[in-house]
C-alpha cells in the first residue's frame, strides 16, 4: 500500500532546477505497513518525494467531523465548488489558479454591484 501525505499551502516559492525541499510531517504509528510519499505542487508540476517505510491505521484516512470548519475550506467550497475544492486539496494542476480565477470573478461582481 502507498499513501500520499498532502499538505496544502495557498503560497509558494519557486523550485529552481536541482532544488530541494524540506518536508515536515506527523509520524503516525499503527498496525498497517506501507511506504509514505510527499506530493508536491510547484509551478503547476506535480512532484513526488522519495518514498519512506511506516505505519498507519485505517483512522488515519477518515476525514475528521471539523475539517469543514478550516477558513481555507469554507471559503473554497463557498466561492468555487466541490468539484475545484477536491482539485485543491489533492493538489492538481492549475487548480489555485481555477480557484484565483473564482475568486477575481467574485471580486469583480461585488465591485460592480457596489458602483449600482
Amino acid at each position: 500500500m502507498e499513501i500520499f501525505l498532502v499538505r496544502i499551502k495557498l503560497h509558494e516559492r519557486k523550485l529552481e532546477p536541482n532544488g530541494i525541499i524540506k518536508t515536515v510531517s506527523k509520524q503516525y504509528n499503527g498496525n498497517i505497513k506501507t511506504k509514505i510519499r510527499f506530493k508536491l505542487l510547484n509551478d503547476n508540476k506535480s512532484y513526488y518525494s522519495n518514498s519512506i517505510d511506516g505505519n498507519v491505521n485505517i483512522s488515519h484516512f477518515e476525514i475528521p467531523d471539523n475539517i469543514t470548519e478550516y477558513n481555507t475550506y469554507k471559503l473554497i467550497e463557498k466561492r468555487g465548488s466541490r468539484s475545484l475544492l477536491k482539485k485543491v486539496i489533492f493538489l492538481e494542476p492549475n487548480a489555485i489558479e481555477e480557484y484565483n480565477k473564482v475568486m477575481d470573478d467574485f471580486i469583480k461582481k461585488l465591485k460592480k454591484k457596489k458602483q449600482n
